[in-house]
């Protein structure tokens, strides 16, 4: 469950810098800075704490600028800053994410075990395929499978158009769909339009 929105009061008061409100926010949304990060850079990477420190330090040098009565939420807006900052960070690196530091879904539980294997086989397809694309590509389809956030959002998040987000999306449908095999596209869409 995502953590409950800023209040006004903390929100002023981080503006100003007290303390007790600069902790305050950072505690409430850490979690979520942190999986952005750690979604766009790759659960194993070691700069996934460094990408997430940036964040807030750019946050924290914008947050006079948040409009809490404008169009995006503050998980929203903080969310886009941390998936830029990371997507830069992966231009810079050409980060490479490896194979062994992705995390598989929950594993199958009971059942046959050679579907269970079936099943593993198939998770880890998707995870390298996914690891696989480039930052721009995983960024927006992780936007969209895993935040299930419209097409605007993401494309408010990444600072695109709404076009260059369905393209992206396209191209990343079809390189997971190809290094899965067409039987499992309801699995790696998860497109709920």
């Amino acid at each position: 469950m995502p953590p409950p929105d800023l209040d006004d009061l903390t929100l002023r008061r981080a503006v100003l810098r007290d303390p007790a409100a600069c902790r305050a926010l950072v505690e409430r949304y850490q979690g979520l800075v942190f999986a952005v990060a750690a979604r766009v850079l790759g659960a194993g990477s070691p700069d996934v704490a460094d990408v997430a420190q940036e964040a807030f330090l750019k946050m924290f040098a914008a947050l006079d600028r948040f409009d809490p009565r404008g169009p995006a939420r503050f998980p929203t807006w903080l969310a886009t800053i941390a998936t830029r900052v990371a997507i830069d960070h992966a231009r810079r690196r050409r980060t490479v994410i490896p194979l062994d530091a992705i995390r598989d879904s929950a594993r199958a539980v009971g059942g046959d075990p050679g579907e269970a294997l079936d099943d593993d086989r198939r998770r880890a397809r998707l995870s390298a395929a996914m690891a696989a694309l480039g930052p721009d590509q995983r960024a927006a389809m992780l936007l969209r499978a895993e935040h299930d956030l419209p097409y605007e959002d993401i494309a408010t998040a990444l600072g695109i158009e709404v076009g260059t987000v369905r393209s992206r999306l396209a191209r990343a449908k079809a390189a997971l769909r190809e290094a899965v095999g067409e039987r499992d596209e309801a699995e790696v869409t998860h497109d709920r339009r």
